[in-house]
């Protein structure tokens, strides 16, 4: 039996969490909240601001492991009502709390008790052994000034639950000073692996669909609940992008050593089972429009006096594509996904409008429609693309991995690269995109068969060359993948930038249960010499140039902190060494200017 309590993606007023019950005999009534002493709604007149209840008398969802195995009940909530940049601490409570609000304990506040100097003050990292307790931090209207705590992004991919020594990234966690602590987390694929270890898939004859049901279950209940990884996903919001292994090596296309794989029939059946849990565990959903009273107490975008960055603040996926800017001036927005993904062929030839919401949405020629898609037990379909704004930096989330063409025609649908490279048109100040892949690779070429193909691979490649190539801004990409770490940059004919950075792995996938026969980790990981890699008709070659290593390669994760000087965003780097405890103090970069 098993509760859980894992942060998803904020706004400056709103938190979205996830809630799981495995096998639970009495499901959760409440999750509460507090504003942690020193953070800015604890300081506040009105206790109402900074603490509360939400009930979760919602419908939960519900996916079973078939012959009796174990049953998970989750839902997806969304507090509202919060202060931006606020630090607030969760607990899940049962029915055994007759009054939630007073299990708040909310104790004296900063008007009667001195408040810490940190902004970040958390009490200490979520306890490992507690996982129906969290943190959470809600975005900033702004990023930091030099003399404040700077915006950080923890960015992670690639762990493996049984690979590691127990207790090394637990460890890792707990020991990253207050100050440093992530703001947000990007956990941008590999999260789980659902085909490991190797040496269990490749055999004679391919697993049924009650065992892959339950090996695939079994994979995600053992990461969530692993102590390290665990206590990582309690502090703070997370964005999850998945990659291969949320469904298998190399996906879509079949796996050398995974037998289900081998075949059309074999790789439909392993998909449905692998996005069903991808869907209750991970997916992002739109949490819906912002409440009347929140959009009150939003600064004014258009207010040559406010402090408000210039695009909505209270939106984490705003684009610039006329469908969203359709939406978002609608007068009466439904709590509709902003990228509503259907089966159907392109918009309606009249009015572009979903047929059933009389909404814009984005719809997806060619999609392939399943069970989970139309099944009421799903929240409808992850959100492809999530953008939000810390002004005057702008983070978009892609997930290149589920929508991929088996003939390596696209890794996204063709409306999502439209927004992508509409949202790098309008940048107004530095961004960040991140990629399930690195775009500084060589293709795989008939290698691909054997081992993954590369973004590089994909016809659509050179969209995405041409979109990043435009730029009027330094572009951080954020991606992972590959088992190394490196920080290289592109140097653009125009003069702008591209900065692409790599963690991977957190915990090194082994091919057997017991450790041995790590997967190939590289000792040195060039990039290529100059962007784009392969030749993109119009697009000038721009050189590449790498940052000094980290050091010897290990499992770690990376922390990225950004502050605003000026006209321009600082930008500095951090190596967390997760397999070497003796390494107390991260390794970090010299700060860089985004412009």
């Amino acid at each position: 039996m098993t509760l859980l309590l894992v942060p998803h993606q904020v706004t400056p007023y709103t938190a979205t969490l996830w809630i799981g019950a495995v096998d639970e005999p009495v499901l959760p009534t409440h999750v509460t909240y507090r504003a942690a002493l020193g953070s800015r709604a604890a300081s506040l007149t009105t206790a109402g601001a900074s603490a509360g209840a939400h009930s979760l008398d919602g419908p939960w969802r519900s996916f079973s492991v078939p012959s009796n195995g174990p049953t998970l009940h989750y839902q997806r909530i969304t507090l509202r009502g919060l202060e931006p940049d606020t630090n607030y601490r969760l607990k899940l409570r049962t029915r055994r709390d007759q009054d939630p609000l007073r299990a708040l304990d909310l104790g004296p506040t900063s008007q009667s008790e001195p408040a810490p100097r940190s902004a970040r003050t958390l009490d200490s990292p979520p306890s490992a052994d507690d996982t129906t307790t969290a943190r959470v931090r809600t975005l900033p209207l702004r990023l930091p000034r030099r003399d404040q705590e700077p915006f950080t992004v923890l960015l992670g991919s690639c762990f493996c639950h049984y690979s590691q020594a127990p207790g090394l990234l637990e460890a890792a966690v707990a020991r990253m000073p207050v100050a440093l602590r992530p703001n947000l987390k990007v956990l941008c694929g590999d999260q789980v692996y659902l085909d490991a270890p190797a040496s269990r898939f490749l055999r004679a004859t391919p697993f049924s669909d009650e065992a892959l049901c339950a090996s695939f279950f079994d994979a995600y209940l053992k990461t969530w609940t692993h102590p390290g990884f665990s206590a990582l996903l309690r502090m703070g919001a997370n964005y999850f992008t998945p990659d291969d292994h949320e469904l298998w090596n190399n996906a879509p296309s079949a796996a050398a050593y995974v037998t289900n794989t081998w075949t059309q029939t074999g790789r439909d059946g392993w998909d449905r089972r692998a996005r069903e849990l991808f869907r209750a565990f991970q997916a992002a959903y739109s949490p819906g429009p912002a409440s009347a009273h929140e959009a009150a107490r939003a600064p004014s975008p258009h207010d040559a006096s406010s402090s408000a960055p210039s695009l909505d603040p209270l939106s984490p996926f705003t684009a610039h594509t006329d469908a969203i800017a359709a939406f978002q001036a609608s007068p009466t927005p439904a709590a509709h996904p902003l990228f509503s993904l259907d089966a159907a062929s392109g918009l309606d030839a009249a009015s572009g409008l979903d047929a059933t919401s009389g909404l814009p949405s984005l719809r997806v020629p060619g999609a392939r429609a399943s069970t989970a898609d139309s099944d009421p037990n799903t929240d409808g379909h992850p959100l492809p693309l999530q953008i939000f704004h810390v002004d005057p930096l702008s983070f978009a989330i892609v997930d290149t991995r589920m929508y991929r063409a088996p003939d390596r025609s696209r890794f996204v649908h063709a409306e999502v690269m439209d927004a992508l490279r509409d949202w790098v048109r309008g940048l107004d100040g530095p961004g960040v995109l991140v990629l399930g892949q690195p775009i500084l690779a060589q293709r795989a070429g008939i290698k691909g068969h054997l081992i993954d193909w590369n973004l590089t691979d994909y016809a659509q490649m050179q969209d995405l060359v041409r979109a990043l190539s435009g730029t009027r801004h330094s572009i951080v990409l954020l991606t992972g993948d590959v088992h190394f770490s490196r920080v290289a940059t592109v140097h653009l004919a125009s003069g702008h930038e591209l900065i692409e950075v790599i963690a991977s792995p957190m915990s090194l996938v082994a091919a057997t249960s017991q450790g041995a026969s790590s997967f190939l980790r590289p000792e040195t990981a060039r990039p290529p010499k100059h962007f784009p890699v392969h030749r993109v008709p119009g697009v000038p070659k721009g050189s590449v140039s790498v940052s000094p290593s980290f050091g010897p390669p290990g499992d770690h994760f990376k922390t990225l902190d950004f502050i605003a000087t000026g006209d321009s965003v600082e930008m500095t780097v951090r190596y967390w060494p997760v397999d070497h405890p003796d390494r107390s103090q991260p390794r970090a970069l010299r700060p860089r200017p985004l412009r």
